[in-house]
């Protein structure tokens, strides 16, 4: 039986869970049989993708749960100008202490990764920007909620992102908020067909991937109006 609720405390940790194992644009961090996965640190990647959300914005999280397991998730926020500021105060000193002691020391690996996604975020900013390309001030007045939404491998295609994304929007919509935006991957060939069946269109296609493995990828920002 599947469930959609909101988010509780006692889904911490299977929301880190959904988050790692579909974290590489839309696919697993982890890399069955093989000796390096993407990512390893599974509790630096919650601190930077999902724990913001269940921390500091419960009210704006839910879960999927099939026969007692949460295996998705829409978490997010109603004012993302807000959101920006208090990710930095919050979770800032934690990643930074979680970085240097803990994933420097047990996932030197992942610590490179991550110095490499900071490589590629400061050559994206001497990128000029493309003219066709909504700013990002202007996606964040005009669509001022967004939201991230992952499921397991296994429970996808079953309608369970329909009813995590359509329980957001009507969240939304109660708020009294007007727009809603999104980000994923080009590499995401799941994720893109899924938003624009789902009304949400393309307002901005990004630079290359962060991830270094996959230099072809370009990040996609969806909107959709709230009315």
């Amino acid at each position: 039986m599947i469930t959609i609720r909101k988010y509780e405390k006692k889904d911490r940790n299977a929301v880190i869970d959904v988050c790692y194992h579909t974290g590489y644009m839309g696919d697993d961090c982890e890399v069955k049989g093989k000796e390096r996965n993407h990512f390893s640190d599974k509790i630096f990647f919650g601190l930077m993708f999902c724990l913001y959300y269940v921390d500091h914005e419960p009210e704006n999280c839910f879960v999927a749960e099939v026969d007692g397991r949460v295996v998705g998730y829409t978490l997010g926020t109603l004012n993302s100008l807000r959101q920006e500021k208090l990710f930095l105060q919050k979770m800032g000193f934690k990643i930074l202490f979680h970085l240097l002691f803990i994933t420097f020391l047990r996932h030197v690996r992942d610590f490179f990764t991550v110095m490499g996604f900071i490589v590629m975020g400061v050559k994206s900013l001497s990128v000029p920007p493309n003219p066709r390309n909504m700013k990002h001030e202007d996606i964040v007045r005009k669509y001022p909620a967004h939201l991230h939404i992952d499921i397991l491998e296994g429970y996808q295609r079953q309608g369970i992102g329909s009813r995590l994304i359509n329980a957001f929007l009507e969240h939304v919509k109660k708020s009294g908020v007007k727009g809603v935006h999104l980000g994923t991957s080009t590499k995401n060939y799941k994720a893109v067909p899924f938003y624009l069946k789902h009304g949400f269109k393309v307002v901005s296609v990004g630079g290359p991937s962060l991830w270094l493995d996959a230099p072809d990828a370009r990040g996609i920002t969806f909107a959709k109006k709230i009315t």
